[in-house]
């Protein structure tokens, strides 16, 4: 084997050594020239972008700053191309890991971000990882046999597989698409995204991100499952579609909206949910029963969106279309007025009764009437089975209401006569 060799004086008294027609590496001592690759130590050598290929082995073994490092490619006989931070290293851009090249993190590494594709691996071996992004891609992306990760975004894809655990961190994005996240600890985050592959959340998890301008943060989505299996809470949207399922297994799940598409968007074993908004749409389904809580809106969209309410119901806005079914099973309300299955804020009497003609709202009491109560300004929804026993304090509004009733039989009376 024949490499030819020059060597030059660098700034500071180093040496540019140059091994071969294309590596050139600065160093403080001298190299050992075993192998057609090199091991170079690298040493404080900020604004570079430092390459690793064709099976080179670098590491540095004092702290160091680059600008970047790329990692790919291996030798002709197959060797990785590997990386290996034995000190602190600070990459003011990024790391990438490609093409079966290695990276060893030996000790800590921040980067603006770090991504380990085309079968490069990244091995967590000690000190912590910090980035604002973190991308592994395939099932050999990343070994861990030690040290930890603090990352702004979490981005898991192809078959990749990470642990969560005491010392880890994510405080913005999570993403899983075709990989699994294991976990041992709550993890509170901004939001988080799950296409096939499931993503089990535990009790304490939050997710701090309300979403805006229509964005909703937290999708569930080609085959991706969400199991709730306790108490989570999650400021935004919580959506499903393209076959994305949420099973409620345990605990609350309290939400800003809860947007189910699907007729198998959503299943119970146990749990219930805690939500401002509540959306069903082609063929969604839901129960409504002791322990759940809708603060605003319902809308049920679309035959066989349904919705069934074994507790009664109290919304601030209504809206059941296109072959919607809202379905009432329970009339024990009370309050201003008793024996309610659902409660509209406002003067909705004539937009309700056209929904109980229409059958889009449906009794198991037998039939139903509808009273609006201009003291507690709600539209209320009873089983004539059950006649409804009115509060004093709207006494008034019923009296006249009567009243006005007496009148228009008095005048028909003596008309006939």
């Amino acid at each position: 084997m024949k490499v030819s060799t020059w060597c030059f004086r660098g700034p500071a008294g180093a040496r540019l050594v140059k091994m071969g027609p294309r590596r050139v590496r600065w160093a403080t001592s001298a190299i050992l020239l075993a192998f057609p690759w090199t091991i170079g130590l690298a040493t404080d050598a900020s604004a570079q972008n430092i390459s690793v290929t064709e099976g080179d082995v670098q590491s540095n073994v004092a702290p160091t700053t680059y600008d970047s490092i790329t990692v790919s490619g291996t030798s002709a006989l197959g060797a990785p191309s590997t990386y290996t931070a034995a000190a602190d290293l600070t990459l003011t851009n990024g790391l990438s890991v490609s093409s079966s090249g290695v990276f060893n993190a030996n000790a800590n590494v921040t980067a603006g971000g770090v991504s380990s594709s085309s079968d490069g691996v990244i091995n967590l071996n000690a000190g912590t990882l910090t980035a604002g992004n973190l991308s592994l891609s395939g099932p050999s992306s990343v070994t861990r046999t030690g040290g930890y990760y603090s990352v702004s975004n979490l981005y898991l894809s192809n078959g990749a597989s990470l642990t969560y655990g005491d010392g880890d961190s994510i405080t913005n994005y999570l993403s899983l698409d075709g990989a699994s996240l294991s976990r041992t600890r709550s993890i509170n985050a901004g939001h988080f995204n799950v296409s096939n592959a499931t993503l089990d959340l535990l009790a304490g998890d939050s997710f701090n991100n309300p979403g805006a301008n229509n964005w909703n943060p937290n999708t569930v989505a080609n085959g991706g499952v969400l199991n709730v299996n306790g108490d989570v809470t999650v400021a935004g949207w919580v959506s499903t579609h393209s076959g994305g399922v949420v099973n409620l297994n345990d605990g609350t799940l309290t939400a800003g909206v809860l947007d189910l598409s699907g007729p198998n968007s959503l299943t119970r074993t146990g749990g219930h949910y805690a939500v401002g908004s509540l959306y069903l749409s082609n063929g969604a389904s839901l129960t409504y029963s002791d322990g759940d809580a809708i603060t605003n809106y319902l809308s049920i969209d679309g035959i066989s969106s349904s919705f069934a309410g074994y507790e009664p119901l109290s919304l601030n806005s209504l809206s059941i279309t296109n072959g919607g079914v809202l379905s009432l099973h329970d009339f024990t309300g009370s309050g201003a007025m008793s024996n309610w299955g659902l409660r509209l804020l406002g003067d909705s009497q004539s937009f309700l009764e056209t929904l109980i003609t229409g059958s889009q709202i449906t009794g198991s009491w037998g039939p139903m009437s509808v009273f609006y109560d201009p003291t507690s300004n709600y539209t209320f929804v009873t089983a004539i089975a059950a006649v409804p026993e009115i509060d004093p304090a709207g006494i008034g509004s019923v009296m006249a209401l009567v009243s006005g009733t007496f009148v228009l039989l008095e005048r028909r009376r003596r008309r006939s006569a």
